[in-house]
């Protein structure tokens, strides 16, 4: 884990353990989730082995008691692609595969399907469609995405 040092070096705001900036995001989602009529006790979490996905994982994970969650992640592999990016792909789904492992939490994925998706929005349709799917067969009440401040087309 990265410490912070008691000076504050260029660029500080990126520093993992600044725990006033960790608690101002935990205490904004646990605000939001106090506003809900309707609050979720089965959560399938979209993530896709990114910082924000992964930030939101362990928030939800962290507060899972308060907030009286089952949590279970989904990690969605879009199919064919180059090289790069197929090993891109794999190696997030590693990642999220073990985050999982790691806090015991139900990891669910598919493999990687036979076709190729070209557009982001052929992309967000084929996510939408098997998260759909997992969300009515796993009995879950919502299924929950994190996307940064600049994810236009996500947010």
């Amino acid at each position: 884990m990265l410490r912070c040092q008691k000076t504050r070096p260029r660029g500080w705001n990126r520093c993992l353990n600044m725990k006033r900036r960790d608690l101002a995001l935990e205490h904004a989602i646990l605000a939001l989730w106090r506003k809900l009529e309707l609050k979720p006790t089965r959560v399938l979490l979209a993530v896709s082995g990114g910082l924000d996905s992964l930030v939101m994982a362990e928030i939800l994970w962290k507060w899972r008691a308060l907030m009286k969650l089952d949590l279970s992640v989904a990690f969605i592999h879009h199919g064919r692609a180059d090289l790069r990016q197929r090993r891109y792909r794999e190696r997030a789904q590693k990642i999220v595969h073990e985050w999982c492992q790691r806090h015991d939490v139900v990891f669910l994925t598919n493999s990687p399907p036979d076709l190729r998706l070209n557009s982001e929005d052929e992309l967000r349709q084929f996510r939408l469609k098997l998260l759909r799917r997992w969300q009515i067969e796993g009995g879950y009440h919502a299924v929950a995405f994190a996307h940064h401040a600049d994810d236009l087309l996500e947010t």
